[in-house]
C-alpha cells in the first residue's frame, strides 16, 4: 500500500489551483495521483455541511483507437498513451450522515492530449484551466443518473 507524508500532500497541493486537492484516499488505495474539487450543490457553504455535491477529478484514461479487421468488424485497441480526463459524479449523503453514494459510472471528459506517461504536473498545470464553472458546464444530470451508462 503506497504512503505519502503530509509535506508531500502540501507540496503537491501548492501546486494545484482553483479549489483542487490531491485525491488523498485514492493515492492510498490505487496508488496514483488525481486531483479532486467538490463542488456542494445544494446551497451549504462548505461541502462538510453539503448533502448533495459534484466532484471532478483530473484523471487519466487510456487513449482507445478504433480498428477494423479483415472481415469489416470494428473494435477499439489501447494505444499506450494516456489522456487527462476530468471525471464528473453527482454525490447524496443524509443530513448528518459522513457517507455519501452516487449512481452510475459517471462522466468522462477528455481536457487535455494524449501523454505518453501519466505526470501528475500535467494535471497540476490543467487545474489552472479547470474550475467550478466548467466542472458544472460539463455536467450533465442526465448522463450520471443511468445506472447502466458504460
Amino acid at each position: 500500500m503506497p504512503s505519502i507524508t503530509r509535506k508531500q500532500v502540501e507540496a503537491a497541493n501548492a501546486k494545484l489551483h482553483n479549489g483542487f486537492r490531491l485525491d488523498i484516499q485514492h493515492y492510498v488505495i490505487h496508488g496514483e495521483k488525481q486531483a479532486v474539487l467538490q463542488i456542494p450543490v445544494d446551497g451549504a457553504a462548505d461541502i462538510t455541511h453539503s448533502t448533495e455535491f459534484i466532484t471532478g477529478a483530473l484523471t487519466w484514461m487510456p487513449e482507445r483507437e478504433e480498428k477494423q479487421n479483415a472481415f469489416g468488424q470494428t473494435f477499439t485497441a489501447a494505444t499506450g498513451k494516456q489522456v487527462p480526463t476530468l471525471h464528473i459524479q453527482h454525490w447524496r449523503s443524509r443530513p448528518g450522515s459522513n457517507v455519501a453514494t452516487s449512481q452510475g459510472l459517471g462522466q468522462y471528459v477528455s481536457v487535455g492530449k494524449a501523454q505518453e506517461r501519466r505526470n501528475f504536473s500535467v494535471l497540476q498545470k490543467l487545474s489552472e484551466k479547470i474550475d467550478a464553472a466548467v466542472v458544472l458546464l460539463c455536467y450533465d444530470p442526465k448522463e450520471t443518473q443511468n445506472p447502466f451508462l458504460i
